[in-house]
């Protein structure tokens, strides 16, 4: 009988999913199994047989899991299709040990060597479009379209309009102009199968240093002034809440601090909801909402009747 593989690319993706099939098993007849490790995937699925319904995660493939099977009843449902799955043929990159060029692949391609005659049916909100990498040429084409506009009639998703604002930032204009001038040289190195271009472009690269702009105090205040300016215009009209997407967790942080600076009554009204580190410092550490209450927050916040009217989060 047929084998479902359900692959994800993140734990709690894992878990969340799993735990639905799990509560529905007694209509499913059978018990969703979870893969724990590398060695736990190849233990269960190689050569396996028999009907089973399998969760694991993209990452637990690598080149040393080898083909498992080769059967074509296997079924593998991959979700967040975008992300982890666009690097099945390898890229060329630079060994910085060797400083050589390898091929390196991703584990999209480990995942299809390991079941080379599988069903594979891709899941994503946001299919890649790009020249390089299109979801359709990896998954082929579509099977089924649920748009943004089919879950607004149903009543899952609110109408989401885009607005846009212009602001007056006072940017480096020292780094500005490193900007201007790896744009200027980026059309010099396009040779994608030599080597000097490729270190070439990583120097060009390290010269941009982003976080001059997007972690920069005084252009996060300004916009953090906008966006509290624009919240409360619209909270008189709309009963809602806020979200605020950072660059990276040191910018989320500023972001959390200056709404704070801003408006003290906010104090128990925002959260900063990003993952923990061990190399957080304390004042980050003491932001952040704790992971053993981060769940019950999250589904607080999405109550409209929740104390919680800003989150600061940041672009995965």
């Amino acid at each position: 009988m047929s084998t479902i593989l359900v692959v994800t690319d993140r734990v709690s993706l894992d878990q969340q999913l799993s735990q639905r099939f799990l509560n529905a098993s007694i209509f499913l007849r059978t018990k969703a199994e979870i893969i724990d490790s590398r060695n736990e995937l190849i233990k269960k699925l190689k050569n396996k047989q028999q009907f089973g319904l399998i969760f694991t995660t993209v990452q637990k493939f690598a080149e040393h899991t080898g083909l498992l099977s080769d059967r074509s009843d296997i079924f593998m449902l991959v979700d967040e299709a975008h992300r982890t799955q666009n690097n099945i043929e390898g890229e060329k990159k630079i060994s910085h040990e060797s400083k050589e060029m390898i091929i390196k692949y991703g584990y999209a391609s480990f995942m299809r060597k390991a079941f080379p005659n599988a069903k594979i049916t891709g899941f994503t909100g946001t299919p890649l479009m790009k020249a390089d990498y299109e979801s359709t040429e990896i998954f082929g084409d579509y099977n089924d379209i649920y748009s943004m506009n089919d879950s607004v009639r149903d009543g899952t998703t609110v109408p989401i309009y885009y607005e846009t604002t212009h602001l007056k930032l006072d940017i480096d204009r020292k780094s500005l102009q490193q900007i201007d001038n790896v744009q200027k040289q980026y059309a010099q190195y396009l040779n994608n199968n030599d080597i000097s271009t490729e270190q070439k472009m990583e120097e060009l690269l390290k010269v941009i240093n982003h976080s001059v702009i997007f972690e920069n105090p005084k252009i996060i205040k300004t916009k953090a002034k906008e966006i509290l300016a624009h919240y409360d215009k619209q909270k008189d009209v709309l009963h809602g809440k806020a979200m605020v997407v950072a660059s990276s967790r040191k910018a989320a942080l500023l972001y959390y601090k200056t709404f704070l600076q801003l408006k003290p009554e906010l104090k128990d009204k925002i959260i900063l909801v990003i993952t923990r580190s061990n190399k957080d410092s304390k004042e980050m550490s003491d932001s952040i909402i704790p992971d053993s209450q981060k769940d019950a927050i999250a589904t607080e916040f999405r109550s409209p009747n929740s104390k919680f009217k800003i989150a600061v989060v940041v672009d995965m």
